[in-house]
């Protein structure tokens, strides 16, 4: 709208800004902008090795094992590269342990306290200030469930997150939506179940 006065920028220019913001390695290590430098272990390099060449990943580990980072960067990489054209995010909607009672908003802001740990790993290789942009321009989408269903999804790395809590509907509906030129990741920790009881 350019009666704002805020000018809104392409799709192809926020990739291009992606490309100059995205840390890439150097030597065996990638510096991230706030100045901390990760070294990935071999279990988390077989992981990026598995993400860049299966259409379908299951990852599970616990907290501070590095899933969540490593499979966020693949992603945002894989934009870079132009292998995906977009970033879909999605965690079974489980209160941990409370009820929080009806979020107001729209899908994407009720869907965000069960996604906010992928964006905030995003916002650690790439800032908040771009990733987002990216979800506005609908190039990082969180994608609940429910509407998932009936469609096929293209050229588009889908992370589910929390899949210790996801039930058997879910997990079906997600592995059948895998279109062609796509990667489906599966995160999850069995520690973590907030669903079941042991």
């Amino acid at each position: 709208n350019g009666s704002s006065g805020v000018a809104v920028m392409s799709k192809a220019q926020l990739l291009s800004q992606l490309k100059q913001r995205l840390p890439r390695f150097s030597g065996n290590q990638i510096k991230l902008p706030d100045g901390e430098v990760l070294t990935p272990t071999p279990n988390q390099k077989n992981l990026m090795q598995n993400l860049e060449s299966k259409p379908i990943n299951f990852i599970e580990g616990t907290f501070g094992t590095g899933k969540t980072m490593w499979t966020v960067y693949m992603g945002l990489l894989g934009l870079v590269e132009k292998k995906f054209n977009r970033v879909c995010l999605n965690a079974p909607a489980v209160e941990a342990g409370e009820n929080i009672g009806f979020l107001k908003g729209s899908a994407d802001e009720k869907m965000l306290p069960h996604v906010n740990q992928i964006l905030e790993a995003m916002d650690e290789f790439i800032g908040e200030d771009l990733r987002k942009k990216l979800c506005e321009a609908g190039i990082i989408k969180i994608e609940p469930h429910a509407f998932l269903r009936g469609r096929s999804l293209k050229k588009t790395f889908f992370i589910f997150d929390e899949c210790q809590n996801a039930t058997g509907p879910n997990l079906k509906t997600g592995l059948t939506r895998l279109g062609f030129d796509s990667t489906f990741v599966f995160m999850g920790d069995r520690l973590q179940n907030d669903r079941t009881t042991s």
